[in-house]
């Protein structure tokens, strides 16, 4: 079954005309013509009934109708998804304190940006109660801390990362929420 014989069966159902319907559609009644003939060859049915130059949806088309619009509007978001994955990034804030400059999360974040060029990795310092609010309020993704006082929120969690004295801030909507701790590659 070709989308486009349904989406000609759709156009067909809404201007009730096939002259129209292919004006509308860009193409000539022929072309019509064959998408519904091999459409109803298909199922074995008769979709429309005809009275004049006016088409009407026969019980079968009835039938079809529904799932023919979810049809084409399954393919109309695969499309748009596949479109806005082609151009667009994956976006991933970072942000990490000022000691943690020289350690080596640097370099995996560096590593993390090389390996995965279709995610836009933004890495960046400050300190440990910024970067643990920017967290909450959805400006940084994760952030990496050595001091972990302050406020408690039950929206966030701070895990430890592997023996050291470095932890993630995370969100309660992150993936890695629910984990207790954490190696620096995860």
């Amino acid at each position: 079954m070709r989308t486009s014989d349904i989406k000609a069966f759709l156009a067909l159902e809404k201007f009730k005309d096939i002259g129209i319907t292919a004006q509308n559609l860009n193409t000539s009644v022929n072309a019509i013509n064959k998408q519904l003939a091999r459409l109803e060859k298909e199922l074995d049915v008769s979709l429309f009934s005809v009275d004049g130059t006016k088409y009407s949806l026969s019980d079968y088309g009835l039938e079809l109708l529904p799932y023919a619009r979810q049809l084409t509007s399954l393919e109309d978001a695969f499309s748009s998804d596949l479109i806005n994955g082609i151009n667009t990034k994956h976006q991933l804030k970072v942000g990490y304190t000022f000691s943690l400059a020289p350690y080596t999360l640097k370099n995996f974040i560096f590593n993390f940006q090389k390996d995965n060029a279709f995610v836009n990795t933004f890495a960046y310092t400050d300190c440990s109660n910024v970067l643990t609010k920017q967290v909450l309020t959805g400006e940084c993704d994760i952030a990496f801390v050595l001091n972990t006082s302050g406020e408690s929120n039950p929206l966030l969690k701070t895990i430890p990362v592997s023996r050291s004295q470095l932890y993630a801030v995370v969100y309660s909507s992150h993936p890695l929420f629910n984990y207790s701790t954490l190696s620096i590659e995860q």
